[in-house]
């Protein structure tokens, strides 16, 4: 059964394990409360609850199914009281806040448990996932794979929302987790977890600093302009004069890097393993970099004479 309630919230009462024999999907785009419980009794029925158009998904009562898998979404916030409690025998539970992160990447959306809410998807996998801060209640599976539980938040936290019970448990299965930059727990108050490995991913940062040489105090990245220099002070050793002939092994090869003459406007390039990595962009030959241009070029000329 798919119920589509267009721009206006789903009002429901209790659903009881034999009201309705297969799957259930509610689609909204309003903010959507659960207030009473759902029961789908249905061997391997699916249930599935959709809010769109930036809004939110509040879970105040228990959602259950026999088999089948639970697949909650908000294109905003999805919240659960403590006795929001999800459960299924084996079916996999999926909860995601801001689920339209590629087509509105202004709403952000949190995933929230409070104190006491329990996911427990039986033999099944649980997924969590959220733009802001996830909030953990209690997550439970008896699942062995490498994905028993996954945890996934794009720019926030993952929290533990109390200490009453353990908060990840999968005695024999793995549990991972994803930060955008967040903390996984904090030291007053870490993360409870039984599982039989845990894989925790952290964001990349990138490898080369890029942006607009503006003065001498400014930072291209994470490099200010004399950690720039002193960048391409270390790799000038391994040019010989005139920046054409190749040195070094294949593992040390440096060539056609930097072109000993003041550059104008665009990068100075060091060509690496044949690649190109631009070190410093500048979009036009702004007095305040002249100074950092010379003391470069100065450098340059002398070392490689002295080579």
């Amino acid at each position: 059964m798919v119920f589509d309630n267009g721009a206006t919230a789903i009002s429901l009462g209790t659903i009881a394990s034999n009201a309705i024999g297969g799957d259930l999907s509610l689609l909204t785009d309003a903010d959507q409360t659960i207030s009473n419980a759902i029961t789908l009794g249905g061997s391997g029925a699916d249930l599935n609850i959709t809010v769109d158009n930036a809004n939110s998904l509040t879970v105040q009562a228990a959602l259950t199914t026999n088999a089948g898998g639970i697949t909650l979404s908000a294109d905003d916030d999805v919240i659960f009281t403590a006795a929001g409690d999800i459960s299924s025998t084996n079916g996999n539970i999926s909860v995601t806040a801001d689920d339209d992160a590629t087509a509105d990447p202004a709403t952000g959306g949190a995933l929230t448990m409070a104190d006491g809410t329990v996911f427990n998807a039986g033999s099944g996998t649980i997924t969590g996932i959220s733009d802001e801060d996830l909030t953990l209640g209690q997550m439970t599976t008896t699942n062995a794979t490498s994905t028993a539980i996954t945890l996934k938040t794009k720019s926030g936290n993952i929290l533990d929302g109390g200490d009453i019970n353990e908060d990840l448990t999968a005695a024999s299965g793995t549990v991972v987790v994803t930060t955008g930059g967040g903390t996984f727990g904090t030291a007053a108050n870490a993360i409870e977890r039984t599982s039989a490995a845990l894989n925790i991913f952290l964001p990349t940062e990138p490898s080369v600093a890029e942006g607009t040489l503006e003065g001498t105090t400014e930072t291209v990245g994470e490099a200010s302009v004399d950690q720039t220099i002193n960048i391409v002070e270390n790799l000038i050793m391994t040019v010989e004069e005139g920046n054409q002939i190749i040195t070094g092994s294949s593992a040390s090869t440096v060539s056609l890097g930097i072109n000993p003459m003041q550059p104008g406007p665009g990068p100075i390039i060091v060509d690496i393993f044949s690649e190109n990595y631009p070190l410093v962009s500048t979009e036009k030959a702004d007095p305040q970099i002249t100074s950092a241009m010379d003391h470069l070029n100065n450098f340059w000329v002398d070392e490689e004479k002295e080579n």
